[in-house]
């Protein structure tokens, strides 16, 4: 969809700069963030503790102003690039295309109808966020944070709008369907049957 309807290419972004600070106070920032940051969000019981914990630690250290100006070094950010890609390649198997073949029809239609809603949906955000229409879909593409960041970042996409509203999405997820969930228990339970 980026390629066909957006005409992105990857490798249209600059090499990404390191921040001011040294490597460092950057690899620190990273370590004592995503080592606090999942800590905390394992002994809060927060769903999905690898990405909240960390990404909620160092928005703190931030908003604090006790970042030091650090961000993640440039070749530690490709480095994960290249681990996101090969973790979404390896699962993807000749076993796993058999488990799922007799459902593969609906299966892709299903795909194609939340793309196009996404794309539809990421149009409206664009417009009403004065953000192009490519970043209005990265921001509201389904699949993997990781997956969509590594997307934002090598094709010169705002990378900053595109997580934040990614996030905002999977906070919904995570916090929205255990409430629902609920809902839907107690619906049941007090039905007369």
């Amino acid at each position: 969809m980026a390629t066909l309807v957006f005409s992105a290419q990857p490798g249209q972004s600059m090499m990404l700069a390191d921040s001011g600070a040294p490597l460092y106070v950057d690899l620190a920032f990273v370590l004592v963030c995503g080592g606090v940051g999942v800590l905390l969000a394992l002994a809060l019981r927060f769903p999905a503790p690898a990405l909240l914990g960390p990404l909620i630690a160092a928005t703190c250290a931030d908003v604090a102003g006790v970042s030091f100006d650090a961000s993640v070094p440039t070749l530690l950010l490709w480095a994960a690039y290249i681990v996101i890609g090969w973790q979404a390649g390896l699962r993807f198997t000749v076993a796993s295309l058999k488990s799922i073949s007799r459902v593969l029809p609906a299966a892709l239609m299903l795909i194609i109808a939340v793309t196009v809603g996404c794309a539809l949906l990421g149009l409206w955000l664009a417009s009403a966020t004065g953000t192009s229409g490519y970043e209005g879909y990265l921001a509201t593409t389904p699949g993997g944070v990781y997956a969509v960041l590594a997307i934002a970042a090598s094709t010169g996409a705002n990378v900053t709008f595109v997580v934040a509203a990614q996030i905002i999405r999977v906070f919904m997820m995570l916090f929205a369907v255990p409430m629902g969930a609920k809902v839907v228990q107690h619906y049941r339970r007090d039905r007369p049957e």
